[in-house]
C-alpha cells in the first residue's frame, strides 16, 4: 500500500526515476485486491476466482480491471496462478520466490520476479562456503521437497569451479521421522560435518535437531547452515529453548544465508526504512480497513490490528523492499506500455531499469540480448548471519540473535591465486567475528570424517624418533670422545675442529626428521604444520652441506700442509670455503622462505571411500625446482671436492686423511640416494607411512655414515690399544722383485736406479757411481728429516 501511494504521488524519496513520469497518467487503483494465500496453491486460486466471480455478478467483469498480480509467496502458489495469468494475459511479479523452475518462460509465460533465482543463490552460497568466507570443501544438503531440490543443479556446478564436493540426501517431510532419520543417517555414514538444511518450515527444525542429536551430528566439530526462509529474524526473536536441548545445540553457532532487504544490512541510512518510519496514522487506518479484525472468525481468518504508531515501532517483514519494487515495476512498466506501441505490459516489465528499495532493479539479458524473467543478481546483496545464544534466564531458557557477518556484493572483487579478478565476492563486515558452537571462534574441523587420512601411525612415528635419538647419540658421543682425547696423536692428526663440524652437521640432518613427523592426528594445527614444513629444508640442507664442507676443508688444509712449504695454514683459512658455502645456502633458503615457503596441504586422493593425503607442498603456480637445483648444485660441488681431495691424499697414512673411509661414506650416500629417491616418488600421495619410513631411513643413513666411517675407526683403535693390548703389529715386507723406480708418499719426485753386475773392469766406475749414490742417499735422508720436522711442526702448531 505504501508503494502504491508513492507511485501514484510520484514520490521520489525512494525511486528517483518517478520524476521522469510526469506526463504519465497511469495510476494504481486504491481498490486493489489483497488475498491471503494461506500458503497453498488451491487457496490462492480459489480466492482469486471467487473475487473475480463476485465482480462479474456486480457487473464489473471487464478483465482489464486487474492489471497485474504481485506475489504470492510460495512456489506452489505461483504455479497455481500461472494458468490464470496466462489466460487473463496479465503479468505476474514475484518478490520472494527463487525456484529456478519458474524461470522457464515456456511453462510460465507471464511470470517475472524482482529477486534472483536459486541458481544465483547456489553460486553465491558455494563461494561463501569454499572460497571467500570459509574453506568447507564438503557439504551435505538436507532439504524439503519442492524447495531444496532447486539448489542441486547450481551446487553441483560449483564442484568443478571451486572444488567442492556435495551430497544431497533424500528429501525429508514434515511429520515423518523416518524420512528425517534416513537423510541424517546418510550424512553420518558419509562423514559430513558441514550440513545445510534448505527449506521454509521452521516446524521441521524440532525433528531435525532431535534426530541429529541422537546421531551425534550436533555440537563441537559440526557446522550447520540454514537458508533465510527457515529462520527469519522476527521469528528467531521469539524462539526460546532450554540450554543444552537439541534445538539449542542446533541453533548455537549456525549460519543463515539469505538475501534479506538492504535495510537489514544498513538500518540507519536506508531510504526505504526511513520512508517506512515517516508514514502517518492515515496509512495505518487504511491497513486496518483492508484487514479488519473479525472476532467471530476462525483463528486462521483473524488479522493483526495495527496501532497508530505501527510504522514507528515495527520494522518491515523480510522481503518488504522487494515487494515495494515489484509494485514499482508494475507501475513504471505501465507508463512505458502507454508511451509505446507493440510489446505488451509484461514485456515492458522485463525492460524496467530503476533504483528501488532493494537496489538497482533490472532483469537478466542472455547472450542473444533477450530479457529474461529473473532479476540480475549483480544488483542484489546477499548476507551471511551468525546465530548467537543470548543470556540464560532464571528458568534455564535462552533466546537467540542474528548477527550479520558477511555481505556479497557485485562491487566486491575476487582475485584468485593466479591474479585473475572477477566481480562479485563476499566480504566480512569490519570487526565482525563468527562464533561457532559454544562461542568458539575457531572453525570446526575436519570438514568431513575421512575413512582413510593416511596419518603416520604412532608406532611408525616412534621408530622415526628412535632413529633420530640413536643418530644424535652417536654424534654427541663422538663429540665427547674427540674432546676428551683431543691432545692424543691419534685424534690430533685428524684436526678435531673439523670433526666437531662433522658431528654438528649430522645432528642437524637427524633433527630435520622431527619437523615432518607430525600431522593433524598428532594434535598439530595447520599453522604448526606449516612451520614444520618451512623449517625442514633449513635443517636438512644446512646439516648435509656442513658434513661435506667439514671434510672438504679438513682435507684441503692437509693437502696444503703436505706440500712441505714453510707456511702456516690456520683453521680460519681452511674454514673460508665453508663460510662461502653456508652464506650461499642461507641466501637460497631465505629466498625460498620469503617467496614460496613450504606449507602443509591435505589433498583428496579418493572420494569413494573418502581418502586424503597430507604432506608439505609448495604454493600452486610455483616451482620447487627453482630452489632445489641451486641447493643440489652446492651439494654436488662439495661431494666432488671431498672425493677429489680424498683421492689426492689416498697415499697419506689413514690417521691423517681417512681417505679410504671417506670413499666408503660417499659411496654409501650415493647408493642411498639412488635407492631412496625412487621410493619416495613412488610412495608420494599413496602411503604416508611408507614415505615417512623412507624419509627416516634416509636421514638416519646420511647422519650416521660419515661419523661412523671417520671417527669410529679411531675409537676402535683407541679401545684396542687401551683395553685389548694394542692392535696386531704388521710385518714390513720388502719385495725382492726388480723394479725400475720407487715412490715416496707425499713427494712428487721419483728416484730411479739400474742394477748391474760388479766386475773388475768396471770397479772404478762402480766406485764413482757408489759415491753418487751415497750423495743421493744423503740428500734423501735430509729430505726425510725435513719431512718429519714439518710433520712435527704441524702437530705442535695445532693446539
Amino acid at each position: 500500500e505504501m508503494a502504491r501511494r508513492h507511485f501514484n504521488d510520484r514520490d521520489t524519496s525512494i525511486v528517483k526515476e518517478l520524476a521522469d513520469l510526469g506526463d504519465c497518467q497511469v495510476q494504481i487503483p486504491g481498490d486493489s485486491v489483497y488475498i491471503d494465500t494461506m500458503y497453498t496453491r488451491q487457496n490462492v486460486v480459489d480466492k482469486f476466482l471467487s473475487r473475480e466471480f463476485q465482480d462479474i455478478q456486480a457487473g464489473m467483469g471487464d478483465r482489464t480491471q486487474v492489471c497485474a498480480i504481485i506475489g504470492p509467496t510460495l512456489t506452489e502458489s505461483h504455479e497455481g496462478m500461472s494458468s490464470i495469468t496466462e489466460n487473463f494475459d496479465i503479468p505476474q511479479v514475484a518478490y520472494n520466490s527463487i525456484n529456478h523452475r519458474l524461470s522457464r518462460s515456456d511453462l510460465f509465460p507471464r511470470f517475472s520476479r524482482v529477486i534472483p533465482e536459486a541458481t544465483d543463490w547456489g553460486t553465491t552460497l558455494a563461494n561463501a562456503i569454499n572460497r571467500d568466507v570459509w574453506r568447507r570443501e564438503f557439504l551435505a544438503i538436507v532439504y524439503e521437497p519442492d524447495y531444496g531440490d532447486q539448489f542441486e543443479s547450481p551446487l553441483e556446478g560449483a564442484e568443478d569451479t571451486l572444488g567442492n564436493f556435495f551430497t544431497i540426501t533424500e528429501e525429508i517431510s514434515e511429520g515423518s521421522d523416518a524420512s528425517v532419520r534416513r537423510a541424517l543417517e546418510e550424512v553420518k555414514a558419509e562423514g559430513y560435518r558441514t550440513i545445510m538444511y534448505i527449506g521454509d518450515r521452521f516446524e521441521l527444525l524440532d525433528d531435525i535437531a532431535r534426530i541429529a542429536d541422537e546421531l551425534g551430528l550436533l555440537g563441537e566439530g559440526y557446522f550447520w547452515i540454514l537458508n533465510g526462509d527457515v529462520v527469519p529474524p522476527k521469528m528467531l526473536a521469539t524462539v526460546n529453548n532450554r540450554v543444552g536441548s537439541s534445538l539449542d545445540k542446533f541453533l548455537d553457532g549456525a549460519a543463515v544465508f539469505t538475501n534479506y532487504d538492504p535495510f537489514v544490512y544498513n538500518p540507519t541510512d536506508d531510504a526505504f526504512l526511513n520512508a517506512w518510519k515517516s508514514q502517518d496514522p492515515l496509512l495505518t487506518e487504511i491497513l486496518n480497513s483492508l484487514s479488519p479484525v473479525n472476532s467471530d472468525a476462525a483463528a486462521s481468518d483473524a488479522h493483526y490490528f495495527a496501532s497508530s504508531s505501527y510504522f514507528q515501532t515495527e520494522t518491515p517483514t523480510e522481503y518488504a523492499s522487494f515487494m515495494y519494487d515489484a509494485v514499482m515495476a508494475v507501475g513504471i512498466s505501465g507508463c512505458m506500455y502507454n508511451r509505446s506501441s507493440g510489446s505488451g505490459h509484461f514485456d515492458r516489465i522485463l525492460h524496467v531499469d530503476f533504483t528501488g528499495a532493494s537496489g538497482h532493479v533490472r532483469f537478466k539479458i542472455d547472450e542473444d540480448r533477450v530479457h529474461q524473467n529473473t532479476r540480475d543478481m549483480r544488483d542484489v546483496e546477499f548476507g551471511l548471519h551468525n546465530i548467537r545464544p543470548l543470556e540464560t534466564d532464571s528458568n534455564g531458557l535462552r533466546g537467540y540473535e542474528s548477527v550479520l557477518y558477511a555481505l556479497w556484493s557485485n562491487d566486491n572483487e575476487y582475485v584468485n591465486d593466479t591474479g585473475h579478478s572477477e566481480d562479485g565476492a563476499w566480504k566480512v563486515i569490519d570487526g565482525a567475528e563468527f562464533q561457532f558452537y559454544g562461542q568458539s571462534i575457531l572453525e570446526p574441523g575436519p570438514t568431513r570424517t575421512v575413512a582413510e587420512a593416511n596419518y603416520i601411525p604412532m608406532g611408525t612415528q616412534t621408530v622415526g624418533f628412535v632413529l633420530v635419538a640413536l643418530s644424535c647419540f652417536l654424534s654427541l658421543f663422538s663429540v665427547g670422545w674427540v674432546f676428551l682425547h683431543r691432545q692424543e696423536k691419534l685424534v690430533l692428526a685428524s684436526q678435531p675442529p673439523f670433526l666437531y663440524l662433522l658431528c654438528l652437521g649430522s645432528i642437524f640432518v637427524a633433527i630435520s626428521l622431527i619437523f615432518v613427523s607430525f600431522d593433524e592426528d598428532k594434535g598439530w594445527s595447520k599453522s604448526q604444520l606449516d612451520a614444520g614444513c618451512s623449517v625442514f629444508p633449513w635443517f636438512f640442507t644446512c646439516g648435509y652441506l656442513t658434513i661435506y664442507a667439514s671434510l672438504t676443508c679438513k682435507l684441503w688444509r692437509l693437502s696444503q700442509l703436505m706440500q712441505f712449504q714453510r707456511r702456516v695454514v690456520t683453521i680460519y683459512q681452511a674454514l673460508t670455503p665453508f663460510g662461502v658455502i653456508m652464506v650461499s645456502t642461507f641466501i637460497i633458503l631465505l629466498t625460498w622462505q620469503i617467496k614460496d615457503p613450504l606449507h602443509w596441504n591435505r589433498d583428496i586422493v579418493s572420494y569413494d571411500p573418502l581418502e586424503s593425503y597430507g604432506e608439505c607442498q609448495i604454493s600452486d603456480g610455483s616451482s620447487i625446482h627453482a630452489y632445489l637445483f641451486p641447493l643440489g648444485f652446492l651439494i654436488v660441488v662439495l661431494v666432488i671436492s671431498t672425493a677429489s681431495y680424498a683421492w689426492k691424499l689416498k697415499d697419506v697414512q689413514t690417521d691423517l686423511s681417512e681417505s679410504r673411509w671417506i670413499f666408503f661414506g660417499i659411496f654409501t650416500h650415493l647408493q642411498t640416494w639412488a635407492v631412496g629417491i625412487p621410493i619416495v616418488i613412488i610412495t608420494d600421495g599413496t602411503s604416508r607411512e611408507a614415505g615417512y619410513m623412507m624419509m627416516a631411513a634416509l636421514t638416519f643413513v646420511f647422519s650416521t655414515t660419515m661419523v661412523g666411517f671417520v671417527i669410529w675407526p679411531k675409537i676402535f683403535v683407541w679401545f684396542q690399544d687401551k683395553y685389548l693390548g694394542g692392535a696386531d703389529k704388521k710385518t714390513i715386507r720388502i719385495s725382492t722383485q726388480p723394479a725400475d723406480n720407487f715412490r715416496v708418499s707425499g713427494l712428487n719426485r721419483t728416484i730411479s736406479a739400474q742394477s748391474q753386475p760388479l766386475t773388475r773392469s768396471n770397479s772404478a766406475e762402480s766406485s764413482k757411481e757408489l759415491g753418487v749414490l751415497r750423495k743421493k742417499a744423503l740428500d734423501y735422508d735430509q729430505r726425510e728429516e725435513s719431512k718429519l720436522s714439518e710433520a712435527e711442526s704441524f702437530r705442535q702448531e695445532y693446539p
